[in-house]
């Protein structure tokens, strides 16, 4: 629920087709599909901690990407393990990207699979040491040379990040003017998961007529940052069962996420 909420979900509290993710006594209530990334990182400096990396201060991390895979859906009154690996570690010169991946499993059960997700972490001024990595990044669609099929505007609120780092996010960077400042930000921004979970938002809201079981995986890569109070305009195009989306910030014209969806087939009458 608290994750719902951090994502704008019954802002009006009389939108009862949202009471299935902020409402426990809602007949069908669930999860919203990118709520399990809150399950899978509890703890964003954990992989300072591998074998061989240099030190680095923790506030240089920035979310680079992440895919999530959904199995099947999170529910309540269930217990669940989080096992957790680095994959790769890749010099990119200037900075060092940390591919990492986290299965979500039923606690007494390691095959009984709920999401994978894979996600990449950037950590900035730190590389050179020659490592290029061996995993292949996610591929994702081109943005479509056509107009999109749908198009719709959201915005981050300016005390969002107090919200959302209650999904136990607690990088200082975004909600610390000083910490900020290090990080070479005039001010905190939005969490890159915030700005992910807003945009499947939105998308949800268009394509999957209330049923959150029909998404399949979100795939995110965040291409620049988001200050509370800025607005998103997030470009849909659909083909098939995948949706290509983009978020762009509507005070200042840039890209911050483009991301796809992919949708379960639907059987056919």
């Amino acid at each position: 629920m608290l994750y719902a909420l951090s994502l704008g979900f019954n802002q009006d509290p009389l939108k009862r087709d949202e009471y299935k993710f902020t409402y426990e006594r809602s007949p069908d209530f669930t999860t919203f599909p990118t709520m399990p990334v809150t399950i899978a990182h509890k703890d964003y400096t954990a992989f300072m901690s591998t074998p061989g990396l240099p030190k680095f201060n923790p506030i240089m991390i920035l979310h680079g990407g992440e895919e999530v895979e959904i199995i099947k859906p999170i529910v309540a009154g269930k217990r669940y393990k989080v096992t957790e690996k680095m994959i790769d570690v890749q010099d990119k010169g200037k900075m060092t990207i940390l591919v990492g991946q986290s299965t979500i499993t039923a606690a007494d059960n390691d095959k009984d699979v709920y999401t994978v997700i894979t996600g990449q972490t950037i950590v900035r001024e730190m590389g050179g040491f020659g490592f290029k990595g061996q995993t292949k990044p996610t591929v994702y669609p081109k943005k479509p040379q056509v107009p999109p099929t749908a198009v719709a505007e959201t915005r981050i609120w300016p005390g969002q990040a107090f919200l959302y780092r209650l999904n136990a996010d607690y990088n200082p960077l975004h909600v610390d003017p000083d910490q900020a400042k290090i990080a070479n930000f005039d001010t905190p921004i939005i969490h890159g998961l915030c700005t992910k979970g807003m945009s499947a938002k939105v998308v949800y809201e268009k394509f999957c007529n209330g049923d959150p079981k029909m998404i399949k995986k979100i795939a995110s890569k965040f291409v620049g940052h988001v200050f509370p109070g800025e607005h998103l305009i997030v470009e849909m195009w659909k083909n098939g069962n995948t949706i290509y989306y983009q978020s762009k910030v509507k005070e200042r014209g840039t890209v911050a996420l483009k991301a796809f969806i992919e949708l379960r087939e639907q059987p056919k009458l």
